[in-house]
């Protein structure tokens, strides 16, 4: 799983440097540093001040930093055939700055 990675990806791509983010959330910015390098994994109470932060639902924070090694051989194909357009069409999602509420979209 690269959480790290898909916080940092989606924290540049709302144009947050990670000061602010820390900032909101609370955090120290070396802390968050080591989560976006993956050398830390957050809790999961501060999992969903990332989500509300970035405006991702958990679920697809924790789609988005899935990877292949997560995933059991028998669905590795399936996995790499499916995945690099999902992840794609929910960054495009979730980071586009239409001003649409993306949960609520998402739950009708």
């Amino acid at each position: 799983m690269e959480l790290g990675n898909t916080i940092s990806e989606l924290r540049g791509k709302k144009g947050l440097s990670q000061k602010a983010l820390a900032e909101a959330l609370g955090l120290s910015t070396t802390y968050l540093s080591l989560i976006e390098n993956n050398k830390r994994v957050p809790a999961v109470q501060t999992l969903h001040k990332f989500c509300e932060a970035l405006d991702v639902p958990l679920p697809v924070l924790l789609f988005l930093s899935l990877s292949e090694s997560d995933v059991s051989p028998a669905k590795k194909e399936a996995y790499r055939t499916l995945v690099p357009s999902l992840k794609g069409a929910l960054l495009n999602f979730f980071t586009s700055s239409d001003g649409t509420d993306k949960v609520s979209v998402l739950s009708r």
